[in-house]
């Protein structure tokens, strides 16, 4: 015999047990205080990968493209040489091999120490850059090499830092042929100013000059490839740049005209 309630009334319905507000409200709180950290944590491997990278690649290509583009309008298509000073991770080097390649006849020529950024003097100290960052070996750059299928019979690799391996023996031996373009990756003012004197008797009216540093330092016209460039230019007035393209980091310039010393223009 089924027993009643113990006052002898009839049963109600089973109470529904609902969640209380103020559980709820934690439960809401937690899930804000969770997508809050999601969203706002430092940027992960993958989220860099995934946006920051992409976008980095793209200003670079587009550097490249629009080399391409003023080249080909301008004419200048083969007896010239591709320069590069500082290829850390063989980026810029496989997109200029991935473009020029098609349309030029041109010569590749790297610089690299190999061995990371040298010492950093007083005049270059800022927290982005210490001494042997981006370190690369020769042996890494010669697979990437491979696996990049950049024709090595069209490639020279120049080993050491600037102010021992940029040498008039080296300079001579290169010349014969001009610049079509030179990347400047070499993020030190005193990095800077061996490769722009040396590179003086290869630029000719069209050559290119790409910056991949140029917003370093606040863009202080006082500091790294900046200041080495305006001292530059100061140095041989008969050399006119114009802006080609500029990034959110880089910049590439052309040679407009060389001026004659004393031709009065």
């Amino acid at each position: 015999m089924h027993a009643g309630p113990a006052n002898g009334g009839t049963a109600g319905p089973t109470p529904v047990c609902y969640p209380s507000r103020t559980s709820s409200v934690k439960a809401i709180i937690r899930r804000l205080r969770e997508l809050k950290r999601r969203f706002t944590k430092a940027p992960s491997a993958e989220c860099y990968k995934n946006h920051f990278d992409g976008f980095r690649q793209a200003e670079i290509e587009r550097l490249y493209l629009s080399s391409v583009r003023y080249l080909h309008t301008n004419s200048i298509r083969a007896n010239a040489y591709y320069f590069e000073f500082g290829c850390w991770s063989c980026n810029t080097l496989g997109f200029a091999w991935k473009h020029f390649r098609h349309h030029f006849d041109f010569d590749f020529v790297v610089f690299d120490s190999f061995e990371g950024l040298p010492k950093i003097s007083a005049i270059d100290e800022t927290p982005i850059f210490a001494e042997r960052d981006m370190c690369m070996s020769l042996e890494a750059f010669h697979a990437k090499v491979g696996s990049l299928g950049i024709d090595r019979n069209k490639l020279r690799v120049v080993k050491g830092y600037y102010k021992d391996s940029l040498t008039p023996k080296l300079q001579q031996s290169l010349l014969g042929k001009s610049i079509a373009v030179a990347l400047i990756d070499c993020d030190l003012y005193e990095s800077t100013v061996p490769v722009l004197e040396f590179i003086r008797p290869f630029l000719q009216q069209g050559s290119i000059l790409i910056f991949d540093d140029w917003s370093c330092y606040y863009g202080s016209d006082e500091k790294g490839e900046r200041k080495a460039f305006l001292e530059f230019k100061a140095s041989y007035p008969e050399l006119t740049f114009h802006t080609l393209v500029q990034t959110s980091e880089a910049i590439a310039f052309f040679v407009s005209d060389v001026r004659t010393p004393g031709d009065g223009r």
